[in-house]
């Protein structure tokens, strides 16, 4: 070095300055990219974990409709409530009592022993009143509670209210003839512990809360803290039975204290671990490579595969010549809904739709073609009548009633479909030619839809004449 000059000495300073500097910023980067990455962790953990809480929910739910199954089948007379009540509870052991409460006055009720006092007239009841009128009069599934009673410490109620027509059948549509309520006590440490305690596990603080279906204000379920998480916490949702959930998560420690500086600081010291981090950049590259491709067959707006992603697994099932059959779905109206609501208002009901459209078919597999346009996958050889039972399940998820947050206020709205559906080999000897069919089965169907309504439409100008 002393046979160096002090301008030959000038270039290795520079090159270690550049060094740091470089060093510096690769740093700098790093910490930034770490941490969107541990943020975005934790949203998929939140959303995986939302996705459970709902799957349960809804089985509880469930629960609500075989006691009106029940009910309907031996024309409001409940004789077999024990039995399916004894199934129920064996099934989900989170359920701590199943009441049916015709009129209102809760008269059946398992397990009987220590829940006597549940025996009242919930039009009467002070603590009940006000819930059981809105659930009897709007006709949605509500949750009361987080609430502590003489039989459950900490436990949410679902009502599910039961119309019958003259003839002891179930009424979705007039809700004219009340019959009463089928009732499920859940107890929710039960219900989210298994969910909730891995987030615990991995570090993670939590707080999952509900909206009360009369106010509309959030309330706290439970919560490691006993308090809500600071705003930087990620959150998700999901809304069932005209409730909403949220659960909001974040680590315990902090989002920076997860990221090591040991490594950080060594790399600055140790300028020859550069071409290290140079391999961990392009490893990084190639990640993002892959997640571009798995974005490439995913719909941005709903999370379903898109159309991209339904061609693939047609050609996958082409190479095995399998049986398998599509059903086209649109939504009715929905341009009605974009031109009078806006596009913001038109994506909050395609991402409505989706999720009950997956919901309705599952385990069979949603796509969104674009649009107001969904596809079902359906591998395997069934009848027509399955087929037939399928539509009538999304029929029956979309009509039930949909609340479309505006700027001018809440709007209750319905929610229907167009299907049909088309099956190889029987409409078709190739995807294209089965897609055809069902896109023109679907089309004879909203033309059918179209059609009926404006005939509805007439005949009650008529009646007004």
């Amino acid at each position: 070095m002393k046979h160096l000059t002090k301008k030959q000495l000038l270039l290795p300073l520079c090159v270690f300055v550049l060094g740091i500097s470089i060093s510096a910023f690769l740093i700098y980067e790093n910490y930034s990219y770490q941490l969107k990455t541990i943020r975005h962790d934790a949203y998929a953990e939140c959303q995986a974990k939302v996705g459970r809480l709902e799957n349960e929910m809804n089985s509880y739910l469930q629960a609500t409709d075989a006691l009106e199954l029940v009910v309907e089948d031996q024309k409001g007379v409940p004789r077999d409530f024990h039995t399916i009540s004894e199934r129920l509870v064996e099934e989900n052991p989170a359920i701590r009592s199943i009441q049916l409460a015709p009129d209102g006055v809760i008269s059946y009720v398992y397990p009987i022993k220590g829940n006597v006092s549940a025996m009242v007239d919930l039009f009467k009841d002070e603590d009940n009143k006000k819930i059981a009128e809105y659930t009897r009069d709007t006709g949605e599934t509500t949750f009361q509670g987080p609430y502590t009673s003489a039989t459950v410490e900490n436990g949410i109620a679902i009502r599910n209210p039961i119309y019958l027509d003259e003839k002891g059948r179930a009424e979705y549509e007039n809700q004219k003839t009340f019959w009463g309520f089928a009732i499920v006590i859940v107890d929710v440490p039960s219900v989210f512990h298994d969910s909730l305690q891995s987030l615990k596990d991995m570090g993670y603080d939590y707080y999952l809360e509900k909206n009360d279906p009369q106010t509309d204000q959030m309330k706290m379920v439970l919560s490691t803290t006993g308090i809500s998480l600071p705003r930087d916490a990620v959150s998700a949702g999901f809304q069932t039975g005209g409730c909403v959930f949220r659960l909001y998560i974040r680590p315990d420690a902090g989002w920076g204290r997860r990221i090591g500086v040991g490594m950080a600081v060594l790399l600055l010291v140790l300028l020859s671990l550069l071409l290290a981090i140079l391999t961990g950049l392009l490893l990084v590259l190639k990640n993002a490579a892959d997640r571009f491709r798995n974005m490439s067959f995913t719909d941005a707006l709903t999370g379903l595969d898109n159309r991209r992603g339904l061609l693939e697994e047609l050609d996958h099932i082409r190479g095995t010549n399998a049986a398998y059959g599509i059903l086209f779905l649109d939504l009715n109206h929905f341009k009605e809904i974009n031109d009078t609501y806006g596009h913001d208002a038109g994506d909050c009901v395609l991402l409505e739709a989706a999720g009950r459209i997956a919901a309705a078919v599952a385990p069979d597999k949603a796509y969104r073609l674009g649009g107001d346009e969904f596809a079902i996958l359906i591998k395997g050889d069934y009848s027509e009548g399955v087929y037939e039972r399928k539509m009538a399940r999304i029929r029956s998820h979309m009509k039930k009633t949909f609340t479309l947050h505006t700027e001018t206020g809440d709007t209750k709205m319905p929610l229907s479909t167009s299907i049909g559906y088309a099956r190889y080999p029987d409409d078709g000897e190739d995807a294209d030619a089965v897609m055809e069919v069902a896109d023109g089965r679907m089309y004879e169907n909203k033309m059918e839809i179209h059609k009926r309504e404006a005939e509805q439409k007439a005949q009650s100008g008529d009646q007004t004449i």
